[in-house]
């Protein structure tokens, strides 16, 4: 029935959006532009009054780097 035929075709369509996203996102992610965005928002938004400003961004930074790791090893799975 057609009701049938459109929920199949939005579901393909739902999975080749999903497969896109999982083939992209790490891309972006790992992109230093992206990276630097993230943390120089990070940086701007959290004060840790204790460490100068470069302490924190390389703290992001690595912070960052781990949080990437692990989405796109969660996606590859």
């Amino acid at each position: 029935n057609k009701m049938s035929f459109i929920k199949d075709q939005i579901e393909g369509k739902m999975k080749e959006l999903e497969d896109k996203i999982v083939e992209e996102l790490p891309k972006k992610l790992e992109d230093p532009a992206i990276k630097k965005k993230v943390v120089d928002k990070l940086n701007a938004a959290v004060n840790i009054p204790i460490l100068n400003e470069s302490v924190e961004e390389k703290i992001f930074g690595a912070i960052y780097d781990v949080v990437v790791k692990v989405i796109v090893k969660a996606l590859s799975k």
